[in-house]
């Protein structure tokens, strides 16, 4: 099965690629509504290769595990403050894993959703 094509055809929003840095700073396996977050001391880092204001595809060395919900802190060149979302991981792959975004607070979606405008789509395979 191909995990990639199957999560395309759920995906509500438009993805482009980038290569942001950031950190994973908290994760739990719990129930995303009901999640108490561990935080990782320090801080794993992690890269985002796409993005969309639905979710993103990273790469990290945390042991991600379908279900985990993970605390994110994004960088994003230009932007004077990182974005914080709470994810949720979708699926894992050999290049990492997809997150889908739970609570992603309005001025840091609206930064997200200006820089997303700001770079080409991505073609549909």
């Amino acid at each position: 099965m191909n995990l990639n094509a199957e999560h395309k055809e759920k995906r509500e929003h438009s993805r482009v690629s980038c290569s942001i840095v950031g950190r994973v700073k908290g994760f739990s396996h719990g129930h995303p509504t009901h999640a108490t977050l561990e935080m990782t001391t320090p801080p794993v880092p992690l890269k985002v290769n796409n993005l969309s204001l639905g979710g993103a595809h990273l790469n990290t060395d945390h042991p991600a595990k379908e279900g985990e919900v993970l605390r994110l802190e994004l960088h994003i060149e230009g932007m004077p403050e990182n974005l914080s979302a709470l994810a949720e991981v979708c699926w894992k792959s050999d290049t990492g894993f997809g997150v889908r975004f739970l609570a992603l607070p309005d001025e840091d979606r609206a930064r997200l959703s200006r820089f997303i405008m700001a770079k080409p789509r991505n073609k549909p395979n």
